[in-house]
C-alpha cells in the first residue's frame, strides 16, 4: 500500500471505508493518533473526531479499539469526540461508556442538569468556562431548564464565542424554546439575519425600515446561516411564518434605490 498517511486515513473515514481504515492502521498503528486537515475544520482533527462527526458508530468503535484517545481534542477549536456527538444521543452514550469525560459543556449539550450541578458545585466558575470554539455552557444548552439554570447563576447572555464571535442567541437560533427564553431575558437581536432566524418580525421591520436593500442581502461563504442565503431563506428554514410573510411582501417591492433610479 503506497499511501499510508493521514490523508488516506481521513478520506477512508469520511467515506466509511472500514476495510481500508483497518489496513492503514495495520500498516501504521500511530496513524490512529495523527492530526490531519479537513477543508471545513479550522485547524486539524483526528480520525476519531471525524468519524464521530459523521455519526459512524462502526468506524468510531474500530478507531477506539485500535487505540484512539476518546478524550483527544481538535487543535485550535477544542472539540472532543463527545462534544461532536451531542446531537446523537446513542453515540454520546457509547462514547461515555468508552471513557469520555463529561465536562460542563457536554453536560449542557446533553441537557444533563444533574452533571452540571455536580461540576459547578466543585468549580462555581465552570458556568463561565470556555469550551469548544471558545463558547460557554450557555451556548451549548440543550434545554430551557439548562439555559434558565445557567442564567439564574449569572451566565452572561451576551458573551461571544471566541471562534465566530457569536452570542448564545445566535447559537440557539434554531431552537425556538431556548431562543424565546434568551430574548425574554434580554438577549440582543443584533442583526437582521439573527432576527430572521429567531422569527423576530418586529426587529426585522426596524432593520428593513432603516435599510430596505437588506431584503436582497445574502450571506457569505462560511457564514453560520449558509452561503448565499437571504433573510427569507433563513426565516423559512426555521419555520417562522410571520417573518416569512413580512419578507416575502418586502421582496416583491422595489427598493428605494431602484425607485430613485426610475
Amino acid at each position: 500500500m503506497s499511501d499510508v498517511g493521514p490523508s488516506s486515513l481521513f478520506r477512508s473515514v469520511e467515506t466509511g471505508d472500514l476495510d481500508t481504515v483497518r489496513s492503514l492502521l495495520d500498516a501504521d498503528r500511530k496513524l490512529v493518533s495523527a492530526y490531519g486537515g479537513v477543508s471545513y475544520w479550522r485547524g486539524s482533527c483526528t480520525a476519531l473526531q471525524l468519524a464521530v462527526e459523521h455519526g459512524n458508530r462502526e468506524m468510531v468503535e474500530l478507531l477506539l479499539d485500535r487505540g484512539a484517545d476518546v478524550n483527544d481534542k481538535a487543535e485550535l477549536t477544542n472539540w472532543a469526540p463527545l462534544h461532536l456527538a451531542l446531537k446523537n444521543g446513542p453515540l454520546a452514550e457509547y462514547l461515555l461508556a468508552r471513557g469520555s469525560r463529561m465536562d460542563i459543556h457536554a453536560a449542557a449539550g446533553l441537557g444533563d442538569l444533574a452533571s452540571m450541578q455536580a461540576i459547578a458545585a466543585q468549580s462555581p466558575d465552570a458556568i463561565h468556562a470556555r469550551g469548544p470554539d471558545g463558547a460557554t455552557p450557555l451556548h451549548f444548552a440543550a434545554t430551557v431548564e439548562v439555559a434558565a439554570w445557567l442564567l439564574d447563576r449569572g451566565a452572561d447572555i451576551e458573551v461571544r464565542d471566541q471562534d465566530h464571535g457569536m452570542t448564545p442567541l445566535a447559537w440557539q437560533s434554531s431552537n425556538r424554546e431556548i431562543a424565546s427564553l434568551l430574548m425574554a431575558r434580554g438577549a440582543s437581536v443584533e442583526n437582521p439575519f439573527l432576527a430572521a432566524a429567531v422569527g423576530d418580525a418586529a426587529s426585522l421591520r426596524v432593520f428593513l425600515d432603516s435599510d430596505p436593500s437588506l431584503i436582497h442581502a445574502t450571506t457569505a461563504e462560511g457564514d453560520y446561516y449558509g452561503a448565499g442565503a437571504t433573510l427569507l431563506h433563513v426565516a423559512a428554514r426555521n419555520g417562522h411564518c410571520e417573518a416569512v410573510s413580512l419578507l416575502w411582501k418586502g421582496a416583491l417591492q422595489p427598493t428605494r434605490e431602484a425607485v430613485g433610479a426610475m
